[in-house]
């Protein structure tokens, strides 16, 4: 299941990284709507805006894309068998507020039109999380205690 998430949420990344390098137009309405302008005023006070928000875009979605299939191959190490170790959660938990939930909270903050489409993401991330972490935590502890009863044995000699 943890890798069924984790794999999920890194061909979510992976998509919405080409969407951004092919894809995004350089203003989405909502941009002009929150800028309370038009594209032709836009583009009237900078010709050049919109190749260069382009090239922006193609650096983030490369960026997104490049998250996606790193994690996309921690999935296939977790279908392999591989246990999950805790420094890697913990990096999963920073990498997931840096990417899908910050998104997700400044398209709220914006108003987006997207913004209910953007908490499948974070939701996604959170349950390949929890389900992480109850491996890597159940793990640990497995191995706490296997410590202990081992140096328990060695003081009985």
């Amino acid at each position: 299941m943890a890798a069924g998430l984790v794999g999920a949420w890194g061909i979510y990344q992976l998509i919405a990284g080409l969407y951004f390098i092919f894809y995004r137009p350089s203003f989405l309405p909502e941009d002009l709507r929150a800028s309370v302008t038009t594209l032709e005023a836009v583009r009237g006070a900078a010709p050049g805006i919109e190749g260069w928000l382009q090239l922006v875009f193609a650096v983030m979605g490369g960026q997104m894309a490049a998250g996606g299939v790193l994690v996309m191959g921690e999935a296939f190490s977790l279908a392999q068998g591989r246990r999950l170790e805790r420094l890697a959660l913990c990096t999963y938990v920073v990498a997931g507020f840096l990417s899908v939930v910050l998104m997700s909270g400044v398209n709220f903050a914006l108003v987006s039109d997207f913004r209910w489409l953007l908490v499948a993401p974070t939701l996604l991330w959170l349950s390949a999380v929890i389900v992480l972490s109850r491996g890597a935590l159940g793990s640990a502890h497995q191995a706490a205690t296997g410590l202990a009863l081992r140096a328990l044995g060695d003081g009985r000699k």
